[in-house]
């Protein structure tokens, strides 16, 4: 269990830190500045939003009754659906109102950084209504499984980062990382619908 612990940890910081890294090896520091740039900004805005997730799920124990397993995860699914257009909303003002507020800030330059917003915030939208996944999925004592798909999911972002960082520069970096963030949470959704469905 702490082994997986450990294990998980350390390919979670891997794919948070390696992604600037090829971006410099293939690109200039302006490239790197812009991109590096966008991500400082999610990743302060991320927070809030995982805030804002939690606080939307304040009361799921009144949306998660006293049924069965399966009953219970089919509630807080629905729920989640039901909640996910406020988080696309908010989302989707930070995107647009970004356009004007890096080049007001940053200068012209770094113009482009709202682009490397907008792609993250799609991740963090998804990931941001789907918190309830892990702790859920932590709490079944599926370690293995985590680690699993934590090697899957960290795997496809390396390999996605290697393939297209060197053509596509940031935008590739800011896609892949906005796709790792969002397919943790799907395929621990996935396995745990798979779980409770078992048992």
């Amino acid at each position: 269990m702490l082994l997986n612990g450990f294990l998980t940890s350390a390919i979670t910081s891997l794919v948070k830190k390696i992604d600037v890294l090829i971006l410099g090896f293939w690109h200039d520091d302006s490239e790197v500045g812009i991109y590096a740039l966008g991500k400082r900004i999610v990743l302060s805005l991320q927070s809030p939003f995982q805030l804002f997730g939690k606080l939307m799920f304040r009361d799921m124990s009144s949306v998660v009754d006293s049924g069965s397993e399966k009953q219970n995860f089919a509630a807080l699914l629905s729920f989640t659906v039901q909640k996910l257009p406020v988080l696309s909303f908010i989302s989707l003002l930070v995107g647009v109102f970004s356009w004007w507020v890096v080049p007001f800030f940053f200068g012209l330059d770094f113009a482009h950084s709202a682009m490397i917003i907008c792609i993250l915030l799609v991740g963090v939208t998804i990931s941001s209504s789907l918190l309830w996944v892990y702790p859920l999925f932590i709490s079944l004592e599926r370690f293995r499984e985590f680690l699993r798909i934590t090697l899957v999911n960290s795997a496809i972002v390396i390999v996605g980062y290697l393939v297209f960082i060197p053509n596509f520069g940031g935008i590739a970096a800011a896609a892949f990382l906005s796709l790792g963030w969002a397919l943790g949470h799907l395929l621990i959704l996935k396995n745990l619908r798979d779980c409770i469905r078992l048992e």
